[in-house]
């Protein structure tokens, strides 16, 4: 038997109807969003912390630039956030 066979059996039109896939599709939906925002999150910080620095330490260096960049963790980048205010040098700020 098909997936439209089945389908049809069971009276949708499409197996995209199906309460389950409904649901499925929704939750997938869901985590997206929550990824995006935490995705965001991190973008924001990420420019907070270099324009931060920026003007209390001076410009990054490349490496460090795309150091921070790569750094997903919205925890770690909260802190880093924190450190920068009173950091005097970029290689102090991303130390260990």
């Amino acid at each position: 038997m098909t997936v439209e066979e089945i389908t049809r059996m069971l009276g949708y039109d499409s197996p995209m109807d199906s309460p389950t896939v409904q649901v499925w599709m929704k939750i997938e939906r869901d985590l997206g969003r929550e990824e995006g925002r935490e995705e965001g999150r991190a973008v924001g910080l990420h420019q907070s912390i270099l324009r931060i620095g920026t003007a209390r330490i001076g410009l990054p260096s490349p490496a460090v630039q795309k150091a921070i960049e790569r750094i997903g963790d919205v925890s770690a980048l909260e802190l880093l956030l924190d450190r920068v205010l009173d950091a005097k040098s970029w290689e102090e700020l991303t130390a260990p």
